[in-house]
């Protein structure tokens, strides 16, 4: 048992760009637009449903600075987040959940909201034949793999 504390960390200088490829990965415009809107309207339902105390608390700055001062301020230990799959985020949340785990944590990370981990998918090119553009070579290569866990 326990407390759930919700957090949201809003950290844009670490959802940078991607240095290997030069390509820009952080959210923007429209993205932040709804990211806000549905951040609200979480909010609104956790405060509706479990009362103020279940309401998401939010933080601006680094990840691994804003944890730890909720984390600190709430009696936590266990740390539970969603993985993020854009590069510059990933590196961003394996250096969180490293220093975080050397530092007494219990940290888990989920897969959110995907039915199967990128890393896992395999598309053997050399045996595909047809129009790159359709789903066939990812399902197969997604069926390869069996049926989804529970």
């Amino acid at each position: 048992g326990g407390v759930i504390t919700f957090l949201y960390v809003h950290s844009p200088e670490e959802d940078g760009d991607d240095l290997a490829t030069g390509k820009a990965w952080r959210p923007a415009g429209a993205s932040l637009l709804w990211m806000h809107l549905a951040l609200q309207a979480m909010n609104k339902d956790l405060v509706e449903k479990y009362g103020k105390g279940a309401g998401i608390v939010f933080k601006r700055g680094p990840y691994l600075e804003a944890i730890r001062q909720v984390a600190a301020a709430v009696g936590a230990w266990h740390i539970f987040f969603n993985r993020r799959y854009e590069p510059a985020m990933m590196a961003a949340d394996e250096a969180v959940q490293s220093t975080l785990a050397t530092s007494g944590f219990e940290v888990n990370t989920y897969n959110a909201l995907l039915l199967r981990e990128p890393w896992a998918v395999r598309i053997d090119m050399s045996s595909w034949s047809g129009h790159f553009g359709t789903l066939t070579p990812f399902l197969r290569a997604c069926e390869k793999l069996g049926q989804i866990g529970d």
